[in-house]
């Protein structure tokens, strides 16, 4: 079973792809998955991955408990 991209996350990518074109994009996500879409995303739309910035968010229960 292929895994498909939700269609908020589709939009989502194609604006920050437009914008590495010009400045420094945040990301935060959860997983490696999600910064890998992100990536080919801006690559296939000719961003630039050095103005691509993420932050991994982790599990804060887990970290107050």
């Amino acid at each position: 079973m292929k895994r498909t991209i939700p269609p908020e996350r589709l939009a989502a990518m194609a604006v920050v792809a437009e914008a590495t074109k010009h400045e420094h994009v945040l990301v935060a996500c959860r997983s490696r998955a999600v910064r890998r879409q992100y990536v080919r995303a801006v690559l296939k739309a000719g961003g630039k991955l050095d103005n691509l910035f993420f932050y991994t968010l982790g599990n804060e229960e887990a970290q107050d408990g």
